[in-house]
């Protein structure tokens, strides 16, 4: 009997490769720990730039992404934009102009009024011995003896005479009567006027001292050339207080306007500028801060400034020194009532005048001027005629601009879509 044979089949796993032996190469300590340092590097230098960076958040509002008007200025909103600016400075004009001419107004010249004490000046002119003793300056025309007939007249005579002949202080006054036409309302304001005088002569503008003027300083008269101080120029005199130029040719004619029918009250406080009061002349020690000794008063003064009401905030000084930019112009004096009335009516009244300021060497002219006020300020047409003027050529333009546009223009209404593009 034959024999079977049996085989297992048994099923053999595949060999698995040997694991390697051989480890990663290990990098060194010193290559880790510059690398390391490399990374903290460029981290910080981040942090630092990011601390640098001037750079705004990134919201729209600082980034100017916010949706905004752009308006595409055509010719025809141009037109429209000319002719309102120049309608509305027109009117504007016109209402100045017409507010302007309802202020009344009047001026007296009292340059060569007559001297009413003359025969006070005569005697006066007779105890020289004139005719004998000296001759008169001829490039002075009205200085002859026997034709002082004027204050103005007196005064040229007594500037001309030799350091030899002395003369007693008379003072020359004179009268001017005139007549006011219509009433005007109260408070009017009294101005005295000079023509012909150039306060903006550049030498004559900055020759004063502050620090004297607010008492800081009176012996501060560096800035004052010509006129420092009384004598030599080695700063051994007497100083002048105030110094300068413009505090020596201070107006000081006295004036005052009388009536026969109605009793007139001044008022002559505060007359300067506010801003002048508070910062030029501010001077809070007051009057006992100005020693009579070791000053002179300015060449054509004649009295010294500790005599003088207020001292160095005299309001007239104040007045003086806020110089002006025309050769003609105006200064506050006073303002003028009258008792129990609410205006100045019209009729006959009498300037009476303290004759000091000479303007002959200058051939000036002096006037006086009433005048009364507005919300827009005294009579003055300038500010009103500027806008009429400005309006009419915002007009005269826009006119123009159209008729160029309408008449050469290649633009097509329809080509104002492109404008909006985006590109």
């Amino acid at each position: 009997m034959a024999t079977q044979a049996s085989f297992t089949i048994r099923q053999v796993a595949p060999e698995q490769p040997e694991a390697s032996t051989t480890e990663p190469p290990v990098e060194p300590a010193e290559g880790q720990a510059t690398k390391r340092k490399s990374v903290r590097n460029k981290r910080s230098k981040d942090k630092e730039e990011k601390k640098k960076s001037r750079k705004p958040p990134g919201n729209k509002w600082l980034q100017q992404k916010i949706p905004a008007c752009r308006p595409v200025w055509m010719a025809k909103h141009v037109f429209v934009l000319f002719m309102i600016v120049g309608i509305i400075f027109v009117a504007l004009g016109i209402g100045f102009v017409v507010t302007t001419a309802r202020l009344k107004n009047d001026t007296v010249e009292y340059t060569d009024c007559r001297a009413v004490n003359l025969p006070d000046i005569v005697a006066q002119l007779q105890q020289t011995d004139m005719e004998t003793n000296f001759s008169i300056n001829p490039e002075c025309d009205v200085c002859n003896f026997s034709r002082v007939r004027t204050c103005e007249e007196y005064l040229c005579l007594r500037a001309n005479l030799p350091n030899t002949v002395r003369m007693g202080e008379v003072n020359c006054m004179c009268e001017v009567s005139f007549i006011t036409e219509d009433d005007m309302d109260t408070p009017v304001y009294l101005y005295y006027s000079l023509h012909n005088y150039f306060q903006n002569h550049r030498r004559f503008v900055n020759s004063w001292s502050g620090n004297q003027l607010r008492a800081e300083d009176l012996t501060d008269t560096g800035t004052c050339e010509p006129l420092r101080q009384n004598g030599s120029d080695d700063d051994s005199g007497s100083v002048f207080l105030p110094c300068g130029v413009i505090a020596n040719s201070m107006f000081n004619d006295t004036l005052n306007i009388t009536s026969n029918t109605y009793a007139l009250r001044w008022d002559r406080a505060d007359i300067s500028w506010q801003s002048d009061r508070d910062t030029r002349f501010q001077n809070n020690n007051g009057r006992e801060t100005i020693p009579e000794s070791n000053n002179v008063q300015p060449k054509n003064w004649q009295t010294n400034i500790s005599a003088i009401e207020n001292s160095l905030q005299n309001e007239d000084l104040i007045v003086w020194f806020r110089v002006s930019a025309f050769p003609n112009f105006i200064k506050l004096y006073a303002r003028l009532y009258v008792e129990g009335r609410g205006t100045l009516p019209a009729g006959n009244y009498t300037l009476r005048i303290n004759y000091n300021y000479p303007v002959d060497a200058f051939d000036g002219s002096k006037h006086i001027l009433l005048s009364e006020k507005s919300w827009l300020g005294g009579k003055n047409n300038f500010l009103g005629i500027a806008y009429i003027i400005v309006g009419v050529l915002a007009i005269v333009s826009a006119v123009v601009l159209i008729i160029i546009h309408l008449k050469f223009s290649r633009w097509k209404e329809s080509d104002k879509d492109y404008l909006h593009r985006e590109h």
